[in-house]
């Protein structure tokens, strides 16, 4: 994956912190809703402990990156930007493909889908759907399998 400023990113590079790896896309309703929690959450428990991190990875076969730029430039203008990191999945969605969100090359996808990811590495659930109003307890569910 990569950054929007295009510098490549590996989950691994993120061992011993909490991760929550959501897959959304710029369209997508439910996935915009979802940022308020997802940057309230890494807000409160990631920004300054450096312990959380929220990595939101935009299904690039379905969107276009001058649509997410536009959807977060929005979202920064409406008071509160986005300080977790935005990445992109690759133009075919190999990335998506690899954590089972959808096969390679597909048309349609059902985002959002999260996944919460121990400070180990290990996968303690994925989510289907949108996690608004669930995130303290997914979290504290991670926090529990330490």
């Amino acid at each position: 994956m990569r950054t929007l400023d295009g510098v490549p990113v590996r989950l691994a590079d993120y061992r011993g912190k909490i991760v929550i790896l959501n897959f959304w896309a710029s369209w997508c309703t439910p996935c915009r809703e979802g940022m308020a929690d997802f940057q309230a959450l890494y807000g409160a428990c990631g920004e300054a402990s450096g312990d959380l991190l929220v990595l939101a990875v935009d299904y690039l076969p379905l969107d276009a990156e001058r649509d997410v730029r536009r959807f977060i430039d929005g979202f920064a203008a409406g008071g509160t930007p986005l300080t977790f990191p935005i990445l992109f999945d690759t133009s075919d969605g190999a990335v998506a493909e690899r954590y089972g969100v959808a096969p390679r090359g597909v048309k349609q996808a059902a985002l959002p889908v999260s996944f919460f990811i121990s400070r180990a590495g290990v996968l303690l659930a994925k989510v289907f759907g949108p996690v608004t109003g669930t995130l303290d307890a997914q979290l504290c569910a991670v926090e529990a399998a330490r």
